[in-house]
């Protein structure tokens, strides 16, 4: 029984990823990764020395969903 709830665990964070996402390179490979990697880390390409904007809010919104 704990492997389904392994598998329904990672559907649920393949889903919660994806959503607001424009693009991942295939949801086969993401499903992979979730499996397999409880913590999986992510490049996000800014710099936030300076004052925040709403953009930045954006992208911390798609890190809580991870």
């Amino acid at each position: 029984m704990a492997s389904l709830a392994r598998v329904v665990d990672t559907e649920e964070r393949v889903e919660r990823i994806g959503r607001r996402t424009q693009e991942v390179l295939t949801p086969e490979e993401l499903r992979a990764l979730v499996a397999r990697n409880d913590r999986p880390r992510a490049y996000i390409g800014f710099e936030p020395s300076g004052m925040l904007t709403v953009g930045h809010f954006i992208t911390a919104r798609k890190i809580r969903d991870l």
